[in-house]
């Protein structure tokens, strides 16, 4: 499993933290809010309080599998605090995730686009399918309320196909309730032939 951590500072824009935070472990990405302010209580920008589960001091990176910069108008004030900015170029020499949102501090255009780089070999869409449709992230059965659509990609997938291709095949059948596995597989290997 992915362990990422979240930087967090007093004025941090909430949506470009949080949303991280919950879309990775909606995907079963173990995420690590972590305070650089000092104290595990963080202001941001438009006045939420939350909490940070660790603070930057007490942190061991070398266990992350990436790190993540969100921005915010309070944010400048974290490239100013010792290691951020090295922490950042360590994991790029590393081969690391490392990512920047809106104007985080401690990442200029060059590394940005070193960044942008390293990311689209790094990111696999297809992992993340896989792991939700392997029921991993939680419940998806909302949209699949009688899990054979769930079923047909996990199928597919066994016969050698990936999980990009089996979801994009099963998403263009429209499933019927009268519809069993064996037939939406059927109507999906006619589309991948």
């Amino acid at each position: 499993m992915s362990k990422i951590a979240v930087l967090c500072n007093d004025g941090v824009e909430e949506i470009e933290c949080l949303t991280v935070v919950d879309f990775c472990r909606r995907a079963g990405i173990e995420v690590t809010t972590v305070s650089v302010t000092g104290k595990r209580q963080i202001m941001g920008a438009h006045k939420i309080m939350f909490h940070a589960d660790e603070v930057y001091a007490d942190m061991n990176f070398d266990e992350f599998d990436g790190i993540v910069y969100p921005g915010g108008p309070g944010t400048g004030a974290m490239g100013e605090k010792p290691g951020v900015k090295e922490l950042a170029q360590k994991f790029l020499n590393h081969g690391k995730l490392l990512a920047a949102i809106c104007a985080a501090p401690g990442i200029g255009k060059k590394t940005a686009e070193k960044v942008i780089l390293e990311l689209k070999d790094k990111l696999s869409l297809e992992d993340a399918l896989e792991h939700t449709m392997t029921g991993d992230a939680g419940d998806i059965s909302c949209g699949d309320p009688s899990g054979v659509q769930s079923e047909a990609v996990q199928a597919l997938t066994a016969l050698g196909y990936s999980s990009t291709e089996a979801l994009r095949a099963v998403k263009k059948i429209e499933i019927t309730e009268a519809m069993d596995v064996e037939a939406v597989l059927k109507q999906a290997l006619k589309q991948m032939l």
